[in-house]
Parts: C-alpha cells; structure tokens; sequence
C-alpha cells in the first residue's frame, strides 16, 4: 500500500512563519541586550577584535604561570601573594625598599598559590617621601611593586580614585572621591575637564577599547595612515569643584582592561602619558603634527627643513604613569611634554622628552637609571626606528671592556590610552651613570665632557696638544698616555669600526675623567670613552650601503678628518695595541655569541616590535624581526675578516709602511 504524501497546509504555514518570527525576535533582543550593556561602559567603539594583536595562547609560557601581588597593609609590613598552578621557589628572593634590600626570611623557601604572606621590615618606609616596596628574584629582577606615596602628597590631593590606574583583568568601576557637596566633571578622552564635562554620578565604568577607533593615532598621522585594531585603555581626568566655585582639584589617572598579556607590552614595562589632544595633535598646535607651520611654509614657497608643529620649542602639561614588567606601578606625576628634536623628528613615530618631573623616581622603581630626575627621554631608534635592535646590542657587546655604553631599555608607550609603539630609554651618560657603572667614590668629582663644541674647555685643550704633538717620538705619547685611557680610546675606536658605525665623528660620544680622585682604577683624573649613538651600524640599510660586512670604515671622513686620531696614529706603539686589540674584539664579536643575544631579544620583545611597526606602517610579515636579526648575525659572521685586513691596513699607511 503506498503512503500518502502529506501536503503542508496554511496552518502548517502560520506556525513555521511564527516561528521564524519569534527567533528573529529573540535573536533582536540579545543583540539590542549586548548593545546596551556596550553602552554603559566608556567610548566602546567599534568591537571587531578578530584582528587585534593579542595572541596570548601560543604566548604564555604554561610552565611559570607565577604572578606576585604585593600591597601594604601599614608602613612596616607588606603582604605578598602569588597568584598561579604551581609552587614558586622565592630562595634568594629579596624586598626592597627604594632599592635598598633585605633578605626573604630563612625559613620561607616557597610561595603557594594564593596564600598571603605577611613581612615585617626592618624598619618603616619614610612618610616624608615617595616610596618603592618591590619583590626581586635571585637575579635581581623586580618581580612585583607597589608605589607607596608619602604622608604629604596623601594630604595634597582633595580628590583621588578608588582604584589607582594600571591594568585590571576583568571590567572596573572607579569611584571618585572628593570632599562634601563638591561637584565632579570628568572626561575619559583625554581632553581636560571643564563644568560641561559629563558629570560624575557614583562610578564610572572602565572596560577594554581595543579595537576602537584611534582618534589620536589618525590625527597624529594627518590622512597619511589609518591605524586599526591597535590596545587602547581610558586616560580619566577628573575636575571637582567646591560649592562656591572658589576651589577646585584635578587628578588623572590611565587603566587598561584585559590586555596585560597581549604580546605588544608583555615583557616590557609601559610609560602612560595623558595631555590634551588638541595641544598634542591638532592643526593649529599640536607639537606632534607638522601641521599648519609645514603647510605655510609650502604656501609661502619656502624650503620645509625645519617647518612644522614638532619643532616648535613649547611644551605642555601632561601626566605620566611607569609600569614594570609585571604592571605594577612604580612611578607617576606630573610633566611637561615635548617632542624630542634629535634629527630624526621628522619620522612617523617622533621622539619625546618628559621635562619637569613633578615627583621624584626612586631607586627602587627601574626607571629610575634612565632618568636624572629632571627629564626623561624615549627615543624612537632614529635609523634603527623599525627594529630598535642596534643601540641596545653594541651596549650589551661592550660588557667586560674598558669602553663604556648607555644601557638601554625598550619601553611601551600609550598617549591618552592608545597604543604609540615601543621606544628606547637610554641612562644618561650623566656623573651618576658615570659613577655607578664605574664604581667612583662619592668623595671624587667626575667631569663630563663631549665632542666638538660640546667639548669643555679642560678637553678641547688637551686635544689641541694631541694634534700638535709628535706622537712618533715615544717622550710625547708617554705623556698622553698620562692623560687619556689608551685602552678606553682604543676599545672605543675599535668597537665604532667592527660595528661599521657610519655615523662615528658625529655619533656624540661622551668623554669623562676625575678629578682630586683616588689615582686607582677608573678613578685616576684620565680622560675615558662612553660609545655615542650607534644606530647606523651592523648592516643598517636605511641609508644605503654604509655599514655593511665588507665596508672599510677607516675611509670614511669621521676618520681621515679626524686630527686628533691621525696623530696619535703617528705612534708605533698606539698602532701596535690597535692592531692587538681588534685581534682580540675580532676573536669576541662571533657570530654565535650575537646570535644568542639576538635569539633573546626575539623572545623577550620581538613580537612587541612587530605591533609596534604595525601601529606605524600597517603591516608585517610574521617572522618580520627575526629577518632582521639574521641579517645582523650575517654581518658578524663575515665582519672579522675585513675589518682585521683593514686595520692592519691603516697601521701599515700610518706607519709608511
């Protein structure tokens, strides 16, 4: 018997579009739910996070998942917890208070997971300063921090927030506290509030913007670049005023949401600085535009050279917290903010100066090095911007050597909440670089001079006699000898020309001596070198072919024009140790030993520099560090030959051979 074929009836009809109906409905509702809930929260943007950098899970490293907390319950004991799977061996571990150390107590040789450890210090923080409570491992690496302020700038402030800026895992509401009856404007844009600001009502909602729009970032590159996809967290800025509008007070503060972990800032610490946009990226006055200077100076029909906003010698009035590595903060305050005009101010990502520190940095917080309390400079790499690879490589070569080099420190920067790329911090070659790389006593005077007409006056007339001098007659060059490191000079020399500096007589090293010191050591009142920039070397192809394996260096101007080397080039015994101390740099600068260097940085911060040259340019391959790092273990691994053939080379023509 054959089955009959049911038709679908108009009923069958009406109940399959209802529930068609019904479903577009619910599907309506969730949307319309999550648009709401988006909307509660500050400047959502555009949620597309399909493209954004993160890339957390081929990332974190699961075997050492360890995060150490630590806060202050008083001024004499911390608590510390770690957050993580697993036990964490603290042997060696230390506490340090504004740098100054005490050992973990004997018998704590594990942290477990979320157990709070309490510790007494010696002795209580000061109250008259700001202060630095930090955790270092047996290595000495600050693994947590908290910034304790002191008991004057508590009192300063008649507003403050509930939650101090930094980088939260999950969304936050801040609260604004400020005294009785007073009204509260804040802004979230970076833009300074005024009383038609939006008006504060019990909290304000933090959450995660990456992936919005980079209002900044598009202005800063005036339609030349759309940057997209990029970190962004909230610059608050909050104006209270009293009932009778006599008095008011201000505070800011950044926060980040979700984002501690994105490969662009992991391993790096992050400097976050907050100012208003519109004196930072506007036409008008925005010191980081070239703007309406540059496009008047086309209109007039003048050369551009040195037209636009950037070169402007003005500042303005901004805010600036530093994050370690963990993202714990160890300073903030108040600055003064300008663009750092270093001949390379013209590039997309410009360099800034932070002039006027409000609050002093303490030892204990690591950016304490890279500044001399008055100013702090992040450098964008000048001819080395895309990678930032060079600088910080030669200072690492130079350890163990009589030469000296800056140490440098990259550093993730975020202006009113976006993400503005990693730069360089270097220590300034300043007397208190100079006396603790150098290990000089506080009793001796350390004079610090430079090159050219940077030179002091003690240095620019003891190279007058060296270029004066006849270096062959061995009485003469006894008596330089007396006054100048040989070996520092000679070190310094050496280092520029295996490294192909195509900068060197222009690289602005820096020149240093004591005087009324000891007479041991470094301490003994000769001149001695500290390496300048070294950016333009190791097979750098933004200029050209100017510092490749094979080039003789000797040539090139920096050299021939020097007068002070040529003379002392005139001694058989200074070419001799020449000749014997490239030999041996030849024998240390292999291609192996780069290599390791190199292999570290790709996994501390080369994925942090491809985001960084994304923000910037749009796009890069994946391996996009790496290629570079392999060019410059090329140039180590045929470098020796050349430049050893070279020197000899010059000894031989200086001597008439």
């Amino acid at each position: 018997m054959e089955t009959e074929k049911k038709k679908i009836t108009v009923k069958d009809w009406m109940i399959i579009l209802i529930s068609l109906a019904a479903f577009a409905a619910l599907i309506a509702l969730l949307l319309y739910s999550r648009r709401s809930g988006q909307e509660a929260v500050i400047n959502p943007g555009e949620q597309n996070l399909t493209e954004t950098q993160n890339d957390e899970p081929e990332n974190v490293k699961k075997g050492d998942d360890s995060v150490i907390q630590i806060r202050m319950e008083d001024r004499e004991n911390v608590i510390v917890r770690m957050k993580g799977s697993q036990d964490l061996s603290v042997k060696g571990y230390l506490l340090a208070v504004n740098g100054e150390t005490e050992e973990f107590p004997e018998d704590l040789e594990r942290l477990e997971p979320d157990r709070e450890v309490t510790f007494s210090l010696k002795k209580p923080i000061p109250e008259d300063t700001d202060n630095v409570v930090s955790v270092c491992d047996s290595a000495g690496n600050i693994r947590a921090s908290v910034l304790v302020p002191s008991e004057e700038e508590k009192k300063s402030s008649k507003c403050f927030f509930s939650d101090s800026g930094g980088f939260y895992p999950d969304d936050v509401r801040v609260q604004i506290h400020a005294p009785d009856g007073w009204k509260i404007y804040y802004t979230t844009d970076g833009t300074t509030p005024t009383e038609k600001s939006k008006t504060y009502l019990g909290s304000v909602p933090i959450s995660n913007h990456t992936g919005s729009k980079m209002e900044c970032a598009e202005r800063a590159a005036e339609g030349t670049f759309s940057p997209s996809k990029q970190i962004k967290g909230t610059f608050l800025r909050v104006l209270a005023v009293s009932p009778d509008g006599k008095e008011e007070c201000r505070a800011e503060q950044s926060y980040f949401v979700g984002v501690s972990q994105d490969s662009a800032i992991r391993n790096l610490p992050v400097l976050a600085i907050g100012s208003d946009p519109d004196g930072i990226v506007s036409y008008e006055n925005g010191i980081y535009v070239a703007g309406r200077h540059y496009e008047d100076a086309v209109a007039r029909g003048e050369g551009t050279d040195g037209y636009a906003n950037y070169y402007d010698d003005v500042s303005r009035d901004a805010y600036a917290e530093f994050f370690e590595n963990g993202k714990d903060k160890s300073w903030e305050g108040s600055v003064k903010l300008s663009t750092l005009k270093d001949g390379y101010v013209n590039l997309s990502q410009r360099g800034l100066v932070l002039d006027h520190l409000s609050r002093k940095v303490m030892k204990g917080s690591s950016l304490y090095p890279y500044t001399d309390q008055k100013k702090i400079y992040l450098y964008n790499g000048g001819t080395d911007n895309m990678y930032k690879i060079r600088d910080r490589l030669a200072s690492e070569l130079t350890d163990g050597t009589s030469v000296g080099a800056a140490d440098v420190q990259m550093c993730t920067v975020f202006l009113d909440g976006e993400y503005w790329g990693v730069y360089m911090m270097r220590t300034p070659c300043d007397e208190s670089m100079i006396r603790r790389k150098y290990e000089i006593k506080d009793t001796s005077k350390i004079q610090v001079s430079g090159t050219g007409e940077e030179s002091s006056r003690e240095f620019k007339d003891f190279v007058s006699n060296v270029q004066e001098a006849d270096l062959s007659v061995e009485e003469n060059y006894k008596k330089v000898e007396e006054q100048m490191d040989i070996d520092s000079y000679i070190q310094y020399l050496c280092f520029n020309m295996f490294l192909a500096n195509a900068d060197f007589g222009k690289e602005r090293p820096t020149i240093w001596r004591t005087t009324a010191g000891t007479g041991k050591g470094s301490d003994d009142g000769r001149w001695r070198w500290i390496l300048g920039s070294m950016q333009n070397t190791m097979d750098n192809g933004y200029m050209g072919r100017v510092s490749t394996p094979t080039i003789d260096t000797f040539f090139q101007p920096g050299v021939t024009q020097d007068l002070f080397l040529q003379s002392l080039l005139k001694s058989p015994k200074f070419c001799e140790k020449l000749e014997k101390t490239m030999k041996d740099l030849c024998g240390k600068l292999k291609a192996k030993r780069v290599k390791s260097i190199l292999d570290r940085y790709t996994d501390e911060y080369g994925k942090a520099i491809r985001s960084s040259y994304i923000r910037f340019f749009g796009a890069a391959e994946d391996k996009f560090f790496q290629q570079e790092t392999a060019k410059i273990t090329a140039f180590f691994d045929g470098r020796a030959e050349y430049i050893m053939k070279y020197t000899q080379e010059t000894v031989q023509e200086a001597q008439g051979g």
